[in-house]
């Protein structure tokens, strides 16, 4: 398949962004450092970025929180017909981000949402991106030790 197409997902706040930057090797997603809502930019918008890596053409689609309760149903509903709409070329990968800081709070129930909106077959998919991991840097810990924790057995 001469491209990738790799749908971000995760909470506000997670490195959804910032991922899609990393992955993309240049800045294509605004990264918003958490700030009051009146000064945040339309966190409602699916955005895109792409680019060529090697003789691949790589699509990096960056969707919003799903579940962000600042969003009325009017939002909501421009979302999902925006992400269904850039998604129907098909995914290569879904990546949920997941902060080590704050793990697993809502991600279940943005999974069961994509399973709603793409069908079960996204299972297949899905693949956990830890973010945030430069702070075990300090705790002096590989991600492996962190995890071994009992307060992360659900990440386990």
């Amino acid at each position: 398949d001469p491209e990738i197409r790799i749908l971000l997902m995760g909470r506000k706040g997670s490195g959804k962004s910032s991922s899609g930057n990393t992955i993309l090797r240049e800045r294509k997603f605004t990264v918003q450092k958490q700030k009051n809502n009146h000064e945040a930019e339309d966190e409602s918008e699916v955005c895109e970025g792409q680019t060529q890596i090697g003789k691949k053409q790589v699509a990096v689609i960056d969707c919003p929180d799903l579940l962000d309760p600042d969003l009325n149903e009017e939002q909501l509903e421009e979302m999902k017909e925006q992400l269904v709409s850039r998604c129907s070329a098909g995914l290569s990968a879904v990546l949920l981000t997941v902060p080590l800081e704050k793990p697993l709070q809502n991600e279940e129930e943005i999974l069961d949402y994509m399973k709603c909106l793409f069908g079960p077959e996204v299972q297949k998919y899905i693949m956990i991106l830890f973010t945030c991991g430069d702070e075990l840097e300090e705790l002096d810990q590989t991600i492996h030790e962190y995890l071994k924790h009992k307060d992360h057995e659900d990440l386990q």
